[in-house]
């Protein structure tokens, strides 16, 4: 009888030592698949940084990219302005002296030229870009108008058209500097006096001028009444 008892007991306590032997290698079995959880996930959140990371490395890349071709092509288009602005000063030149000597035919517009500053409103500053649009704007409303100047009545006309085209002048030769590269920007193309003054004297042939200025006097004052009034 307590040879079984101890059987007995024996079986009981391999039992509860396999008990505890159970539950502590569950524990440890838990533990490790947790870590194994934990580890799968930290290499899954490595992994879509490391992808995030390449993908923002790519796109700042591509933006620089993208920057540096839309510089070259801004450069690439204002290398044109110089040329433009030359055939376009030529072309108030011709329309003053039509306007001046009543001639029978309105000069070829130089379209390629104008075509030009339309391009460059595209890739300058926001200034330069609002003053391109302001002078191509301007030289399509003098074209209208000279295109009808014979068929108008008005009395002033002739110096109404006259002041457009020395300020078409003046706004061409504003641009110079721009498209030089001497200045970064346009800011300013309202002209002063002397500005206007300058246009005036250019326009008429300063060879032209100089023999007789007194015999422009006249011009000079109707060109800067309208210049202030504009200004106001």
């Amino acid at each position: 009888m307590k040879s079984n008892t101890k059987i007995y007991l024996i079986y009981a306590l391999i039992l509860y030592l396999a008990y505890v032997i159970g539950s502590v290698v569950g524990k440890y079995i838990d533990l490790i698949k947790e870590w194994q959880t934990l580890a799968a996930g930290a290499m899954a959140l490595g992994g879509a940084l490391i992808t995030v990371a390449v993908l923002i490395s790519q796109h700042t890349f591509d933006k620089k990219k993208d920057r540096e071709e839309k510089k070259k092509n801004a450069l690439y288009m204002r290398s044109l302005i110089p040329d433009s602005l030359s055939e376009l000063i030529f072309y108030s030149e011709k329309c003053f002296k039509y306007i001046q000597d009543n001639g029978d035919q309105i000069p070829n517009k130089p379209s390629s030229a104008i075509d030009t500053l339309k391009e460059n409103i595209k890739f300058a500053d926001v200034d330069t870009s609002k003053n391109l649009f302001e002078i191509v704007s301007f030289y399509q409303v003098h074209n209208a108008r000279i295109n009808s100047y014979k068929k108008n009545n008005a009395t002033n006309k002739e110096e109404n058209i006259l002041y457009d085209i020395c300020l078409l002048h003046h706004y061409f030769n504003k641009l110079f500097s721009y498209a030089r590269d001497e200045v970064q920007s346009v800011k300013e193309i309202f002209p002063t006096k002397n500005d206007m003054e300058y246009s005036v004297k250019n326009l008429i042939g300063r060879d032209h001028y100089y023999d007789n200025p007194k015999k422009y006097d006249d011009l000079f004052s109707k060109m800067e009444s309208h210049r202030k009034a504009a200004e106001k």
